[in-house]
């Protein structure tokens, strides 16, 4: 079963004001994680806002970016809501 997956506006917008490709990749790695969220994650207990932790890494071309994305799963037991997505550019 894959969850639907939800970005609240400030997911959204820090997803959007990354340079291309990354939404395009996050949004592909989102993808990935509605099919398996408790494989692909952990609890995200040092971070803010409480939640499970996703975290991916883009390496292409010599560009690396981190992605970290802090979800909650919903009370349908059937959607994520993506809370944060913060990005490091190593």
């Amino acid at each position: 079963m894959s969850y639907t997956v939800v970005l609240s506006p400030d997911a959204t917008s820090k997803r959007d004001a990354l340079p291309d490709p990354l939404p395009a990749f996050i949004s592909a790695q989102l993808l990935r994680l509605s099919e398996n969220p408790t494989a692909l994650s952990r609890p995200a207990t040092l971070l803010q806002p409480r939640g499970q932790l996703f975290e991916i890494k883009y390496d292409r071309a010599g560009v690396v970016v981190w992605i970290s994305i802090i979800f909650r799963f919903g009370a349908d037991e059937q959607t994520i809501h993506v809370e944060h997505i913060a990005s490091e550019f190593g």
